[in-house]
């Protein structure tokens, strides 16, 4: 079997999977149509937001940590 065989059967195998998934009614759709209910609401923007923010100030925790222990250093 040759290389292209084998990628031809993978990339088939691939869409036989994500086809369904990403269909209408499919998983994927509902967790999507369940979300944006989620987030217009005030709480779910709210909650969004913290966890944004959070994220934001754990990076920028990280990345200043990094700088001063490098300037400690030398």
């Amino acid at each position: 079997m040759s290389l292209h065989e084998v990628t031809q059967i993978c990339e088939i195998k691939f869409w036989n999977t994500i086809t369904p998934i990403m269909n209408e009614k499919g998983a994927l759709m509902k967790v999507i149509k369940l979300l944006q209910k989620f987030f217009k609401s005030r709480v779910g923007y709210l909650l969004f937001l913290f966890t944004t923010f959070a994220a934001v100030g754990f990076l920028s925790g990280l990345i200043m940590g990094r700088v001063i222990w490098l300037v400690q250093i030398q």
